[in-house]
């Protein structure tokens, strides 16, 4: 149906030679919004990402993770107070630039903590799944119906396609707020995969969508087969 709307389909899950990135380190804007820190914001998405990815995480490494981020962003010169919709794609940072990051500090300070985030982050910055999200944002929404497909990754870890759904999601609704003026449809299919009472914070951002797409002329329909 997409293609015969000449719309555009991007496969989300990796496995086709690093099409489909959404780089989950490049800061969301909404043209919308006004006065709003949107490093600030994208960073609390960011503490949720990795949640997902990472439930094991104790207090202290959430803590040097989210430093470590704060730092990333100082490094490319992204801070409150810069324009975040004047840059391109590229001019931010990429999952390995968070791990190289990571392990600077790690030489530095010798902390077991920066070793063990180290770890954990290798396999989406510079292992086996790293064509997942360690790339700059390779999509183009422009057209007016897009679809964002997930299937692939249903060989994968429920904590991957959890994240990556989000980080979708995430993109998706920075597309829906740039201009209020555009109507704009909304179909969540397959969106038990958010709903995890070990992180709720998923699940509240799809609730904040459906309650708030109105205010952006649009409409959302929210899908699954398995019911919770």
């Amino acid at each position: 149906m997409c293609k015969q709307l000449n719309g555009n389909v991007f496969d989300c899950s990796g496995l086709k030679n690093n099409e489909g990135i959404i780089n989950p380190l490049q800061v969301r804007v909404s043209d919308s919004e006004n006065n709003i820190n949107f490093l600030t914001k994208h960073l609390q998405f960011l503490q949720s990402f990795f949640n997902i990815l990472f439930p094991s995480l104790n207090e202290i490494q959430v803590s040097l993770l989210d430093e470590t981020l704060e730092e990333l962003y100082k490094n490319f010169e992204i801070t409150e107070n810069t324009d975040i919709s004047k840059l391109q794609n590229d001019e931010f940072p990429i999952l390995q630039d968070l791990y190289n990051l990571l392990e600077e500090k790690s030489k530095k300070t010798k902390k077991e903590e920066y070793e063990m985030l180290m770890s954990i982050l290798r396999p989406i910055a510079i292992g086996q799944f790293k064509s997942i999200w360690n790339g700059y944002t390779n999509v183009n929404a422009k057209s007016n119906v897009t679809v964002f497909d997930t299937s692939n990754l249903q060989g994968f870890s429920v904590l991957y396609k959890r994240a990556q759904y989000f980080n979708v999601l995430s993109y998706a609704w920075e597309i829906i707020t740039r201009n209020v003026k555009e109507r704009v449809f909304l179909i969540a299919e397959e969106c038990h995969v958010l709903l995890n009472k070990e992180v709720p914070q998923t699940a509240e951002f799809l609730r904040y969508i459906v309650a708030t797409i109105r205010k952006y002329n649009g409409i959302a329909v929210v899908a699954t087969q398995t019911v919770r």
